[in-house]
C-alpha cells in the first residue's frame, strides 16, 4: 500500500513539473513577444528575453527559440516560437512542447 501511494505521489508531482514548464514556456513566448514588439527593439531582444525568462524559472533548460515578423490584416506581428521538451521523467522527455507568442508591432503616427 506505501508502494502505491508513493508511485502516486510521485505522479502528482510529476504532473505538476509538467504544467510549470508548459506555464513558464508561454508566459515566455507572450513576454518576449511584447518585447519583440517595441518600437527601439530587434528579434534578438526578444530572443534574448526569452531566454533569461526561461533560465530564471527552468535553470539551464534546453530550448529553441524563433522570432519572426509577419503580416496581419490588422498590422505587423511579431511571433515567437518556444520548442522545449515536455518532461516526462525529471525534466527529461521524448516530446517536444511547441508554444508561441503574438504581439501587434509598436508604431507611431505623425
Amino acid at each position: 500500500m506505501a508502494a502505491l501511494v508513493t508511485l502516486l505521489f510521485g505522479m502528482v508531482l510529476q504532473l505538476a513539473l509538467a504544467l510549470h514548464v508548459r506555464n513558464t514556456l508561454i508566459s515566455a513566448a507572450a513576454e518576449s513577444a511584447r518585447v519583440g514588439a517595441l518600437a527601439d527593439h530587434d528579434d534578438i531582444a526578444a530572443a534574448e528575453r526569452a531566454h533569461a525568462i526561461i533560465d530564471m524559472a527552468l535553470g539551464a533548460y534546453p530550448v529553441e527559440v524563433h522570432v519572426r515578423r509577419e503580416a496581419s490584416e490588422h498590422g505587423p506581428l511579431v511571433t515567437v516560437t518556444i520548442e522545449a521538451p515536455l518532461p516526462v521523467v525529471g525534466l527529461w522527455g521524448p516530446e517536444v512542447l511547441s508554444v508561441e507568442g503574438r504581439s501587434y508591432v509598436e508604431t507611431f503616427r505623425d
